[in-house]
């Protein structure tokens, strides 16, 4: 309304008359701001025009305010539209600079070859001794951000403690796939005959047009036999520093120390639990009372409880039990193969939730987990130390007990030096991310922190 009093107020001045031509002129104007694209100012003029003293009855000024407004709409759509090109041009370019890639984790084998055949001598997740290493395999685990696949160039370097190059490739690529969860082997490096490493901490990173995408710290260590290694029983993987965050568990560590036993249980960082002795008998805090009711029933009906587990919310839990039989409130790809498992008459000897909603679980025949890192620390546990008797999962790692050994993957220092420390052979490990544990023989001897 400004612009169009700011008009009237010039057109009073030029026209003393205010009358004469006014119409012409000023609609004049709006024609020739119209055809230069200057929609606004056109339809302030038509508008000025219907105010003037010989406009004819008869005027098309209606029809060209229109016009003006429809053009304004197009020409706004227009901007917004190259508005939406230029950020989805500016989106292309960043994801284009981060390779189409969000990378989760890099974790590292030990390769051989023989013949044509490639040999893993040290799986993913385990831990690694410099002196044995041939190939040091990377694994990224990686998020794909692109609509279909993709074939992406990424250059790859390997650094010392000291900050020497180790070893590069500049021509890896991955075939980038839409979505989460995947996993791709990246270009190895060493060779067949011999170890070109030593031991100490190592840096591996992963480059993308001239930007780092990932760095990933690891040790390749010296070898060593500490604790039960010594009988015959071998500890291999990773741990990290933590944090204590969880309520403590006082009145279950005072039933294990009255039991002076304690053969399972399951823990977590929010002051729930349970501990088991014996065949059956149990002592249990903050649990739903819908799991303390199946544990009395158990209890009473003199049945074995095999395993249990609890996540801090207690949103899910499981019970295995009796013969072959489960109690249990499960993700539901987890209660899928429960129901197979049983269904089949598979024993189910373990079963673990964490608290992301992550699965493992241990058949006599199979086991299964709800990630590609979980399921291959898994395969790599079964195929270095045997059969797999017990898991546990955590949102940060996860430990695995096999019949001739411990596989673990980012469990809690605390939680490796005390495997190191055993007098007795680990067949159970439970523990949380915060450092507490409770680490059995599967039948008395037990070691506890909660």
């Amino acid at each position: 309304m400004r612009c169009l009093f700011v008009i009237l107020l010039g057109l009073f001045f030029a026209c003393p008359l205010f009358g004469q031509g006014c119409y012409s002129d000023t609609r004049s104007q709006g024609v020739a701001a119209y055809n230069k694209g200057q929609y606004s100012k056109a339809k302030e003029f038509f508008e000025a025009a219907g105010f003037c003293p010989d406009k004819p009855a008869s005027n098309d000024l209606d029809s060209w305010i229109s016009k003006c407004r429809t053009a304004q709409q197009e020409a706004a759509r227009r901007q917004a539209e190259a508005e939406r090109k230029r950020r989805e041009s500016e989106l292309q370019q960043q994801l284009a600079n981060k390779g189409y890639i969000e990378i989760v984790d890099v974790l590292f084998s030990n390769m051989h070859l023989v013949d044509t055949s490639v040999v893993t001598l040290d799986g993913y997740g385990t831990r690694l001794y410099a002196s044995d290493m041939r190939y040091l395999t990377p694994k990224i685990y990686y998020n794909g951000l692109v609509s279909e696949r993709r074939k992406v160039f990424f250059e790859t370097k390997l650094y010392d403690s000291d900050g020497a190059l180790v070893g590069e490739h500049d021509d890896d690529y991955i075939w980038v796939k839409p979505g989460q969860n995947h996993t791709e082997v990246m270009f190895p490096l060493g060779n067949n005959t011999r170890s070109i490493f030593s031991p100490g901490e190592y840096r591996y990173e992963v480059w993308h047009n001239g930007n780092r995408l990932f760095s990933k710290t690891f040790s390749l260590h010296r070898e060593s036999t500490t604790g039960i290694a010594s009988r015959g029983l071998s500890l291999y993987g990773t741990s990290v520093d933590y944090v204590d965050k969880a309520q403590g568990l006082s009145s279950l560590v005072d039933a294990v120390k009255e039991w002076k036993a304690c053969r399972t249980g399951a823990l977590t960082e929010t002051g729930t639990g349970i501990v088991v002795y014996g065949g059956n008998g149990y002592s249990s805090i903050g649990i739903p009372s819908s799991l303390s009711e199946k544990l009395q029933e158990i209890n009473a009906e003199k049945l074995r409880i095999k395993d249990v587990t609890i996540t801090n919310d207690n949103t899910y839990w499981c019970i295995v039990y009796g013969g072959n039989s489960c109690y249990h409130v499960t993700p539901s790809a987890l209660s899928e193969k429960i129901k197979e498992y049983v269904n089949n008459g598979e024993e189910i000897y373990s079963v673990s939730i964490n608290e992301s909603g992550g699965w493992a679980i241990v058949t006599e025949e199979h086991y299964a987990a709800s990630t590609d890192f979980d399921l291959e620390v898994m395969e790599a546990a079964n195929e270095k130390f045997g059969m797999i008797l017990s898991v546990c999962t955590t949102k940060k790692g996860i430990v695995v007990c096999c019949k001739n050994g411990v596989y673990y993957e980012g469990i809690p220092s605390n939680v490796e030096e005390k495997l190191k420390e055993l007098d007795y052979i680990p067949r159970i490990v439970k523990y949380t991310d915060s450092g507490t544990y409770l680490i059995t023989d599967g039948e008395s001897l037990y070691s506890v922190m909660m």
